[in-house]
């Protein structure tokens, strides 16, 4: 009805936009009238794909980043668990030199040392014996147990400096990932598909698991364990 009173009055009717248009406020791509509107379409298309083919590479890169670094927040988790124990080689130590110190007061299968700690105001303090052994031998046998939470200590850290760079190379990478390349991507995304096949060949192991000086180390935490492991 609209469009006959304006061809009785000799003007062109122009059908208002409906509200709401879909097409307002979008931002239009302009069109190089030199190229031909096909070539223009095609390259626009391939360039909808390469963006969402990055967006994907970039969002499972970032995955399998962050997915390596809570594995590796996990292990130096454990490693500083470790630490408890590693923390005996002072004690022990201390131990050693009071039985040797006190070898006047301890009597052959004795199973406790009752002797005054030099280091505690001469307060006295009881250490376990093995009454099989002599007092020379229970000494010798706590400089052993301290030697040896020495040696895990100094493990311990370095196994725990090398997880630490290793989360430190992840962030960087991760802060580096939009300046990378599609290829640069497939390839990080390769690299973890690799290491994670060749991890599953070892099945689901039991234990803690270090690495240290290039070396994967699995560490059982009792004897059922270590017996899965050397199996």
């Amino acid at each position: 009805a609209a469009s006959d009173v304006y061809k009785r009055q000799g003007k062109t009717f122009v059908h208002p936009r409906p509200e709401g248009d879909p097409a307002e406020g979008r931002a239009v791509r302009r069109f190089d009238s030199s190229r031909p509107f096909n070539e223009f379409i095609d390259d626009e298309y391939a360039r909808l794909e390469h963006q969402r083919d990055r967006d994907r590479l970039l969002s499972r890169a970032k995955t399998v980043l962050e997915r390596s670094r809570r594995r590796l927040a996990s292990r130096l988790v454990e490693i500083e668990n470790g630490r408890s124990t590693a923390d005996e080689g002072e004690r022990n130590r201390h131990y050693g030199d009071l039985i040797l110190a006190s070898m006047h007061l301890i009597s052959p299968g004795d199973e406790w040392a009752e002797t005054p700690d030099y280091l505690n105001e001469n307060r006295p303090v009881r250490i376990k014996l093995n009454p099989r052994l002599s007092p020379a031998d229970n000494a010798k046998s706590y400089y052993d147990r301290a030697h040896r939470a020495e040696e895990s200590a100094e493990f311990l850290d370095s196994s725990a400096a090398s997880l630490t760079r290793r989360m430190e190379d992840i962030d960087r990478r991760l802060e580096d990932l939009p300046s990378m390349d599609n290829q640069q991507l497939r390839d990080l995304i390769r690299e973890d598909e690799q290491d994670r096949k060749q991890s599953g060949k070892t099945g689901d192991l039991p234990g803690i698991e270090f690495e240290s000086r290039g070396f994967r180390i699995l560490v059982g935490r009792n004897a059922r364990e270590n017996d899965r492991l050397l199996r």
